[in-house]
């Protein structure tokens, strides 16, 4: 069953007990006090009756007189003929018991039960009468009974009435909850329905459901929501992609060394050659053993920064800067290398890890052909950190390549890079290390005009001179 169904019946169920409740107790109310007035009224004539009867009787004793069964039957003719056509009945019994005078119905039984002074409601026929019974002074007994049905029937064309109107009440009452309730629901099955799209795999849809009440915050926390399982899912998919690249990537540029060597191996074993071409092809087995051998150096590295954490000690970064000029020597190929000042800075790093972050950001400018041949790092400081910026004026990165550039086995010139001795791993490696010092690379680059590559330091404390 439906929420606005459920809703509607709810509130048609609720509406129906309180209207019922209510409706039963006031028009109660109103008939008790209907008929209190009414027996009010019957008294005051039962009581005007006795006091008629009983000053007939002193009058008869100040004359002499014995009242008779038939004198009390024509004073009971007389009272009922006074009455005008009234609904009024009226009995006279004599003290022995006998009945002097009486209009009851024919086998009505009046005086059941009845005691002097009280009052009893009783049905005759269709009709309900309210019945008074007094014992006189006189010897006799009065019954007077007057006809409250009009009373009865009023409550009766109240219930009639008011069943009618809570019938009506109730029905337009269940349109107007219904009508609501769908107009409520509505927003709710829209959210429902998207739910179960991006359950299928519709990660792009949105409810944009909103507004001030509970419906609208939950359709807008509903997209907030399907926004972060998109951009996990786009991320998973991602990284599924990243993953399958890597391992093409890894199986093509082990392939290649591999399968040099395992031809100029199977040349040597099987052809006898020359010395000179001997030499040749166990140098090509060579060189492809040593690229096999870098490039598990840097997978293994690659693996091991993420193993454990790294720690990071006060280093003076003009050490670490000196080193690396000194490794670099060799592959500088003409170009110039230019150092600014870092005085007596030490920053909190790994020695190791920032030499080889920097030689490869270094090497890798330098591979870049820098237009004036020289290769600048630039530092800049602030408050807690140091700035360390390569740039060269080299061929560029181009913009799409830009957010890849640090991928493993990515290279933008396959062809240029695998001449230079690349595998692609450099930067996936200067990576790694930058996170293990709780920085990143941040890159800035235009083909044609040069990259510029900076990351972060923590300062530790300067050595004084």
């Amino acid at each position: 069953m439906k929420l606005a169904v459920k809703f509607t019946l709810s509130m048609t169920c609720v509406l129906a007990a309180a209207l019922s409740v209510g409706g039963s107790l006031l028009l109660w109310g109103t008939f008790q006090d209907s008929l209190d007035v009414a027996a009010a009224g019957n008294a005051a004539s039962h009581r005007l009756s006795c006091y008629s009867l009983e000053a007939d009787y002193l009058s008869l004793a100040s004359r002499g007189e014995t009242p008779t069964a038939e004198h009390f039957e024509s004073y009971g003719a007389s009272m009922v003929s006074y009455a005008s056509g009234e609904r009024q009945y009226l009995a006279i019994r004599m003290e022995d018991g006998t009945q002097a005078f009486s209009n009851f119905s024919e086998g009505f039984d009046y005086a059941e039960g009845l005691a002097s002074g009280e009052m009893r409601y009783v049905h005759d026929g269709d009709g309900v009468l309210g019945v008074y019974m007094t014992t006189l002074d006189a010897g006799a007994t009065l019954y007077t009974a007057y006809d409250v049905s009009d009373v009865f029937e009023a409550r009766s064309r109240s219930l009639t009435r008011f069943y009618q109107m809570e019938a009506g009440l109730l029905a337009a009452s269940a349109a107007a909850v219904w009508l609501l309730s769908r107009a409520l629901t509505r927003r709710l099955e829209t959210v429902s329905d998207i739910s179960r799209q991006i359950a299928g795999g519709a990660y792009g849809v949105r409810t944009h459901v909103s507004g001030p009440d509970e419906i609208g915050a939950l359709g807008e926390s509903f997209d907030i929501m399907a926004e972060k399982v998109a951009e996990q899912v786009d991320e998973l998919q991602l990284e599924v992609q990243r993953r399958e690249d890597f391992l093409g990537a890894f199986s093509h540029e082990l392939k290649t060394p591999m399968t040099a060597i395992i031809g100029y191996a199977d040349t040597l074993r099987t052809v006898e050659l020359e010395p000179e071409e001997r030499s040749r092809a166990a140098g090509y087995i060579f060189r492809e053993a040593k690229r096999v051998e870098t490039l598990s150096r840097s997978l293994l590295a690659l693996m091991g920064l993420g193993e454990q954490e790294t720690a990071l000690e006060p280093v003076p970064l003009a050490h670490v800067l000196r080193g690396v000029g000194v490794s670099l020597a060799p592959v500088l190929q003409g170009v110039e290398l230019r150092f600014q000042n870092p005085g007596h800075i030490q920053v909190l790093a790994d020695e190791t890890l920032l030499h080889d972050l920097l030689y490869n950001l270094i090497h890798n400018a330098v591979k870049a052909q820098p237009k004036d041949n020289t290769v600048r790092v630039r530092l800049s400081r602030t408050a807690d950190s140091v700035n360390v910026t390569v740039e060269d004026t080299g061929r560029g990165i181009p913009k799409e390549s830009l957010h890849r550039v640090t991928e493993p086995f990515y290279m933008v010139d396959k062809s240029r890079a695998r001449k230079a001795g690349g595998s692609g791993m450099g930067l996936a490696l200067c990576r790694r290390i930058a996170e293990c010092h709780g920085t990143e690379l941040t890159f800035e680059s235009e083909e044609g005009v040069g990259t510029r590559v900076t990351f972060s330091l923590r300062i530790a404390k300067e050595e004084t001179p």
